[in-house]
């Protein structure tokens, strides 16, 4: 499909361009069709956005460099023009965007940072300007200074957006999550001294499933054996996995899985934070451990959220809090271990990580679990989670 993809994108330009278009919009035309189904559209940007932002954009910005020539700019008139331009083309964008967003309900520093965005010019404006140069609309000169303009008004978005809308008045949206538990329904909060039943379960990498799996395994309750499937011939009935088998003890417990996925300036990563409810249905971590679940007579519950790595720990204990569990799970990510001197009899503490300590070890050996970014995470998790950590 991604051969079959790049082809049609490629045929497209160069039909486009022989009968007078510009390229560029035979692959515009590709990607409206792509279709965004499954997760396919957001595959293809994890497989394309390296090889065109590491080579093919700095080409064509270094191609629209070369067509520049600010020795032409070399009289006041022409720098007063330009001045005009980048004040014109900022308050056209400007205030429209800033009037729109304020008559949609957003407060005055949210439109302010909606109009800085939208005068931001950037790639879009580069492709239109060398449209119009090569199409002989405009000379080398106008070129220049409209060049000139996107360049400064592309620098001044980001000032201009912090000014407005800096970290201190922003309000972030907590993340769609499915609660519906598969099997059943879990009551509510139970009181600190009864026993608990509902857990928030944290996963954001396939290594850690295993051990989500057995100590999930190990919270059910002693007596709990896994359910068989018995079939009387080789056709099996797909109406007898649609339920979960019931346990007819007192005690059920529930997970409520959260998928951490992190943000980055990634178009990828953007993307599955638009898409983080439908992909909740297909990502094979928690098609996974629902598969577990099933299996092992557990009421699972899922959920994906997609924010920065500083985001984490707010994402668990929201989670936590919305859920109602009563015990959050954190992985222990240890990763690859050095092999340690066979003298040495001491033993390396994994909470050293947390507490900033540095393990005593005669050989020497690095204990990969001092992660910082890790340790960091783990410690705003047990001081801003109000369910129990483990």
């Amino acid at each position: 499909m991604m051969t079959l993809t790049l082809v049609l994108v490629l045929a497209s330009a160069f039909f486009t361009d022989i009968i007078g278009i510009h390229a560029i919009f035979g692959g515009f035309v590709t990607g409206l069709v792509i279709p965004h189904e499954n997760g396919y559209a957001i595959s293809l940007v994890e497989k394309l956005e390296d090889l065109v932002s590491i080579i093919f954009l700095p080409i064509y910005f270094t191609l629209s460099g070369l067509r520049t020539n600010l020795g032409l700019m070399n009289t006041g008139k022409t720098w007063g023009y330009t001045f005009l331009i980048c004040v014109v083309a900022f308050f056209a964008k400007f205030l429209p965007c800033f009037g729109a967003a304020k008559a949609a309900g957003f407060n005055w520093r949210e439109s302010g940072a909606v109009g800085s965005l939208m005068s931001c010019k950037g790639l879009v404006e580069l492709i239109v300007l060398n449209i119009g140069l090569q199409a002989n609309i405009l000379d080398t000169r106008s070129f220049s200074m409209f060049v000139v303009h996107a360049v400064i008004l592309t620098f001044l978005t980001t000032p201009f957006t912090l000014l407005f809308y800096p970290e201190k008045y922003r309000t972030r949206d907590k993340p769609k999550a499915d609660h519906s538990v598969e099997g059943g329904s879990v009551t509510g909060p139970s009181s600190q001294d009864e026993t608990k039943t509902r857990f928030a379960l944290v996963l954001d990498r396939i290594e850690q499933l295993p051990a989500a799996m057995t100590i999930t395994h190990l919270l059910q309750p002693s007596g709990t054996s896994l359910p068989v499937v018995r079939t009387s011939s080789d056709d099996v009935s797909e109406k007898s996995f649609e339920k979960p088998p019931v346990m007819n003890g007192p005690l059920r417990i529930s997970i409520n899985a959260l998928r951490l996925v992190e943000l980055t300036s990634r178009g990828s990563a953007v993307f599955k934070s638009k898409a983080a409810e439908s992909l909740a249905n297909t990502d094979p971590i928690i098609s996974v451990f629902r598969t577990f679940g099933y299996l092992n007579n557990l009421l699972v519950s899922a959920a994906l959220s997609v924010v920065s790595q500083d985001g984490f720990p707010a994402a668990v204990s929201r989670h936590a809090a919305e859920t109602g569990s009563e015990m959050v799970i954190v992985p222990w990510s240890r990763g690859s271990t050095e092999a340690a001197d066979e003298t040495d009899t001491g033993a390396l503490n994994p909470f050293d990580g947390i507490f900033h300590r540095t393990a005593a070890n005669t050989s020497g050996a690095r204990d990969p679990t001092s992660s910082v970014m890790y340790s960091e995470f783990i410690r705003n998790v047990f001081s801003t989670s109000l369910s129990n950590v483990a």
